[in-house]
């Protein structure tokens, strides 16, 4: 409310007699100072949010900060070089065993695909005879063949140990890692810390390298950002190309991890680069994870059913121009499946093993 209007926006001394200034109401309190944010935190990407104040105060995210802090002091290396060793400790002790686990299990169930397709279709000869004798209508029928079929279904994984519920584990401890990292380094950035703020945060302010110097502050070139993004779209598309039957569901998650991995790009400009290094160190990893799980002979150490694949359009394009390559050059190549399927071409000199099978006179091709 405006009680007076100077429209010269000069400076005058009002004066209010004692009586009318029992009549105005009492002045608002001020909140205390560390309650009210302060430009820097703003502009580090540190909100006011209710919901993100209190997963940062949470007792996960305040060990995250302390595991984060006994890294670097420990091994007295920079901030950016403690964060990576961080990610890498963290990523093999508490991940890649669920990645380990998730690998086995998708694996098993492609090998267990053919029976679970004979059962489906001894179910609908049988459906089929019982509607012929009961004289059931077609909606009756499916009806009763979708109920039979999940019945069947949870009977079959429940008697090979091969659920399909166990390969969403990993997700279930990965991505809630994944949060706590980014509110501790959140905090570390802003000077939030439980332990040490200001101290931690005037060595975030140093403690980058290239062309990232100062981890408290958005990446103004906007390379971590893209590079974060276009890396977390090639790796969902790793994932998803691996995956043979492309069901509603699947499509559904391709979409939707498009979708995210482009929204990462301008989330990730906002946020100190702490986090945003943070990120691309974590799809980094993933990318390495998943190379190294795709390998036979990893596989076989693991205890993974190594269950021959199909080959997608581009492995049959990457085919034709090996074989090309092999019948001019008579040399023998091999392509690592993953490497394949990301770069199309990528040859290696190779002598031929076990697996080699003949495709011309002159040499041999690895299968």
């Amino acid at each position: 409310m405006t009680l007076f209007y100077n429209p010269l926006r000069t400076a005058f001394l009002v004066r209010i007699p004692q009586h009318a200034a029992r009549q105005l109401p009492p002045c608002r309190k001020l909140p205390p100072p560390s309650r009210i944010a302060c430009p820097s935190h703003r502009s580090a990407g540190y909100s006011t949010n209710a919901v993100a104040d209190l997963l940062s105060s949470s007792a996960v995210v305040r060990c995250a900060e302390k595991g984060l802090q006994m890294v670097h002091e420990a091994s007295g290396a920079a901030w950016w070089a403690s964060i990576l060793m961080t990610v890498v400790a963290a990523r093999s002790l508490i991940t890649l065993p669920f990645a380990v686990l998730q690998r086995r299990m998708a694996e098993r169930l492609r090998l267990l695909r053919p029976k679970m397709d004979e059962l489906a279709q001894q179910l609908a000869g049988e459906v089929k005879a019982a509607q012929a004798t009961r004289a059931w209508s077609d909606q009756r029928a499916a009806a009763v063949f979708r109920q039979e079929l999940r019945q069947r279904r949870k009977e079959f994984f429940i008697r090979h140990n091969s659920h399909p519920a166990k390969i969403f584990l990993l997700p279930f401890v990965q991505i809630p890692l994944w949060v706590a990292m980014s509110f501790a380094l959140r905090n570390l950035t802003a000077g939030r810390a439980e332990n040490k703020a200001e101290q931690t945060a005037e060595e975030l302010r140093t403690g980058g390298a290239l062309w990232f110097r100062d981890l408290t502050r958005p990446d103004r070139t906007w390379a971590i950002p893209l590079l974060n993004g276009l890396l977390t779209f090639a790796l969902a598309e790793l994932h998803f190309a691996a995956i043979e039957q492309a069901t509603v569901l699947v499509r559904a998650m391709k979409v939707f991890s498009r979708f995210t991995a482009i929204l990462l790009v301008p989330v990730t400009a906002v946020v100190p680069v702490g986090v945003s290094f943070y990120w691309l160190l974590s799809v980094l990893f993933g990318f390495l994870q998943f190379f190294i799980l795709s390998r036979g002979n990893v596989q076989r150490k693991l205890g993974m059913p190594v269950v021959p694949r199909a080959k997608t359009a581009l492995e049959k394009w990457a085919l034709t121009r090996r074989e090309l390559f092999i019948n001019s050059a008579g040399l023998v190549c091999d392509m690592n499946y993953s490497v394949r399927l990301l770069l199309g071409m990528v040859f290696r000199l190779r002598f031929a093993g076990d697996l080699a099978i003949p495709i011309a006179d002159t040499g041999f091709i690895l299968a």
